[in-house]
């Protein structure tokens, strides 16, 4: 593994250019361990509902909590409508294992 190609991947985290989640990826394929991936899981229109989703949660958090649950109970259902879009990209590429019943 090139130290130099490591390096500016572990900046761009600090910098906050890049997520830790798409920088761990880039590591292991570094490594070998982990072969990029060569196609998007959502689809652009799938992939426009999660950034709304995304952008909704972090709105969501900025408001001042009126009950002591709030916080909890969103973060949940914001969970299960992230499982939902998930869900919707198994069936595409599995459906011989998630059908869509």
């Amino acid at each position: 593994m090139e130290n130099s190609k490591l390096l500016t991947i572990l900046v761009e985290v600090d910098e906050g250019t890049k997520s830790p989640f798409k920088a761990y990826n880039e590591i292991l394929s570094l490594v070998g361990f982990l072969k990029p991936l060569t196609k998007k899981p959502f689809t652009d229109e799938e992939k426009k509902v999660m950034d709304l989703l995304v952008e909704a949660h972090n709105k969501f958090l900025k408001l001042e909590a009126t009950h002591p649950t709030e916080i909890t109970e969103w973060v949940s259902n914001f969970h299960k409508l992230q499982d939902l879009l998930g869900a919707r990209v198994l069936r595409r590429d599995y459906p011989e294992t998630f059908s869509a019943i």
